[in-house]
């Protein structure tokens, strides 16, 4: 199987170049760190979430499928971003690219297709660029790509390596079929944003610059159509591959558009009148740029198809209205009541989605377990990271630790694994931090487990297979404890006990390990409560479940973190959330105590009036005090524990009411080092 790594690839354009790819029999794979790309664009071939500038997931891609040959795509694209933010450029298009090259001369892969721009020529005042034009880039973006370029020509000398850099113009438009397009965030290119202004999304086009060198004074671009740029590379790849030198080429129509020709597409196409508002020129853009794309023609035997400006924003346009749809039925998918009762349509969707590759995430909460993160980190890489057709994502929560477990986490992270952390502002305890882990998970089917290793990462494995089945949640049994025999006895008078007083059915002895279908995660995150109690919500929700028996160890290092007082509230979450029951006994207990006093009263009355023995006991022998008092402390600690138990209940209505989240986050720490706050 020829495999070809595509960097980039769930991005705009190397999704597209893993279609092509995939339709001359080539298998692409997409590595991608999706900090800008997209699950749901990776169609073709299999996905390798790493960063481009890890050497240690490079190598771990390269050595699992040993590709033919690289196409490079990723890196930061925006030019008037570049000028104010010229060390990103460096780092993500520079730096990483150097990466990649080492890390293919390393496995001896010597083709490569490279994404450079037609930035490299700054802005020549000529009416049409070829590669014999000056190379004078005017923005770190156009310098960034230069700088890979003069690489590219050193490997080439000195190694076994040859490569093609192709200059894009301004790709545009989507694929025929529209199942990919374009999406950013932000979105800086002028096609989408015009469709977005005339779809109402946003409230207008901002046109920057009315008073270019140009004939209507807004800028002058070149734009080939994506698939166009897509089927250039597999022609590059081709040249490569039958022995072509190194080369630099233009890629592009032959001709130019201006911005109000786009508008003026834009309304013809959609039939809306586009509001439009004028602001300055942005820095680094240039007034024209169009290219002579002659020598890409003969060199590579290729010619753009749709250069037709209308056709171009025709297939943008369905691509706009397709994916606004889609997105919308994920949405409505999403709902509660589409969540609780899916159609056999969906039902069929979800056993297609199930044979194929998966994502799984797994959710791990952490509070000081510096003694063991490291080592469950390596379990969990070793045994989930290498099973086929599965993408691994692992979510690190880190409930508010004071022993430098954070650090720690960061520190894996940053070594190029494919897990997150997610730092809660303080400890809010297990059942909130699950519940922020689920919150920001992606996957396909999600696990809980703890850092402990007490649940042992291989039981996921099975638990994965059940799924495979048909189950949406497949918890585990426990069948045996490693703990003391108090505890054992405890837990198990606790669960059969919870079960008995719950008004749903409740598995024994099964706590909040566990793999849930995304519809149930969905389900989980939409609930509005805040006192969660998670494994009996997993069995509220329904859905098909199954338990899976398993035998629980005892902690690989470190402490329990869970106190007495601990386990008594979690064991009043579980009775007090979904059980009336004691309410019920309570009003019980008060019942029959009234009537036992009322019949208690009939008889002294009798006895005293009367002055008769009743059951052997003469008026005489009740000492009045004593048994006054005996009766006021009895009534008096049912009156208090009745008390107490109506209190939970109120307390917990008190927590709900007030609506505080049950968590707040206070940064999440990924490879590309991205942080965000939100609750």
């Amino acid at each position: 199987m020829n495999h070809v790594l595509v960097t980039g690839g769930a991005g705009y354009i190397g999704s597209h170049v893993c279609k092509a790819l995939a339709n001359t029999g080539m298998t692409p794979v997409a590595f991608d760190n999706l900090s800008t790309g997209h699950r749901w664009a990776v169609k073709w071939g299999p996905l390798f979430v790493g960063d481009v500038g890890s050497a240690a997931d490079l190598d771990k891609a390269l050595t699992k499928y040993n590709p033919i040959a690289a196409i490079h795509l990723a890196g930061s694209a925006i030019a008037s971003e570049s000028v104010t933010d010229p060390g990103k450029y460096y780092q993500n298009n520079v730096l990483t690219s150097l990466c990649l090259l080492d890390a293919l001369r390393r496995h001896g892969i010597g083709l490569l297709v490279f994404s450079s721009s037609c930035a490299v020529y700054g802005a020549p005042e000529i009416e049409a660029i070829d590669e014999k034009t000056a190379l004078n880039p005017v923005n770190p973006y156009g310098r960034s790509k230069l700088i890979v370029e003069d690489a590219l020509r050193d490997f080439g000398r000195a190694y076994d390596f040859r490569s093609v850099a192709l200059r894009y113009f301004n790709a545009a438009g989507a694929d025929h079929d529209a199942e990919i397009g374009e999406v950013h965030d932000p979105e800086t290119h002028a096609i989408p944003n015009a469709l977005r202004a005339a779809s109402g999304e946003i409230p207008y086009f901002e046109l920057f610059g009315t008073d270019y060198e140009s004939p209507d004074g807004t800028c002058v671009r070149d734009y080939i159509h994506v698939t166009d740029l897509a089927n250039a590379h597999i022609a590059a790849l081709t040249y490569l591959r039958e022995g072509g030198k190194s080369i630099a080429l233009n890629l592009g129509g032959g001709k130019g558009c201006s911005v109000k020709e786009i508008l003026s597409a834009v309304e013809r196409t959609t039939g809306i009148d586009v509001a439009v508002r004028e602001s300055p020129r942005r820095p680094g853009d240039a007034a024209v740029l169009v290219a002579d794309p002659k020598l890409a023609s003969d060199v590579l035997r290729f010619t753009p198809e749709y250069t037709d400006i209308d056709t171009i924003v025709e297939t943008a346009w369905r691509w706009h209205q397709s994916f606004t749809l889609r997105n919308s039925r994920h949405e409505a998918a999403r709902s509660l009541d589409d969540t609780i009762r899916p159609s056999s349509q969906v039902q069929g969707d979800l056993k297609t989605r199930r044979s194929g590759a998966v994502d799984l995430s797994v959710v791990v909460p952490c509070f000081n377990e510096r003694d063991v993160i490291k080592i469950t980190h390596a379990r969990l890489c070793d045994v989930l990271g290498r099973i086929e057709n599965i993408r691994l994502e692992i979510i690190y929560v880190d409930d508010g630790s004071n022993d430098g477990t954070d650090q720690i986490v960061r520190e894996l992270v940053d070594s190029g694994t494919n897990a997150k952390l997610i730092c809660l502002s303080r400890n809010f305890g297990h059942q909130p931090a699950v519940s922020a882990g689920l919150a920001n998970s992606n996957g396909d089917v999600v696990a809980v487990m703890d850092a402990d290793l007490q649940d042992p990462p291989e039981t996921v494995v099975e638990m994965l297979e059940k799924w495979r089945e048909g189950f949406d949640i497949v918890y585990g049994v426990r069948a045996q404890r490693k703990e003391s025999t108090v505890k054992r006895l405890a837990y198990s008078w606790y669960y059969r006990m919870w079960r008995a007083l719950a008004n749903v059915e409740i598995p024994l002895d099964a706590g909040d390990f566990s793999l849930m279908d995304r519809r149930v995660v969905e389900l989980l995150n939409n609930l509005p409560e805040k006192n969660r109690f998670l494994r009996g919500l997993r069995a509220w929700s329904g859905f098909r479940q199954i338990g899976l028996t398993y035998e629980r160890r005892a902690r690989e290092a470190g402490q329990s973190k869970y106190s007495v007082l601990k386990l008594l509230r979690l064991a009043f979450d579980g009775i007090f959330n979904f059980s009336t029951t004691p309410l019920t006994g309570v009003f019980f207990t008060g019942l029959i105590t009234a009537a036992l006093s009322s019949i208690g009263l009939v008889l002294i009355f009798i006895q005293r009036i009367f002055n008769i023995s009743i059951f052997g006991v003469s008026p005489g022998d009740i000492p009045g005090f004593a048994l006054l008092a005996l009766i006021i402390l009895f009534l008096g600690g049912i009156q208090i524990f009745s008390i107490g138990i109506v209190g939970e209940y109120v307390g917990r209505i008190y927590q709900e009411v007030k609506g505080r989240p049950s968590y707040v986050i206070r940064s999440v720490h990924t490879r590309s080092g991205s942080n965000r706050s939100d609750a």
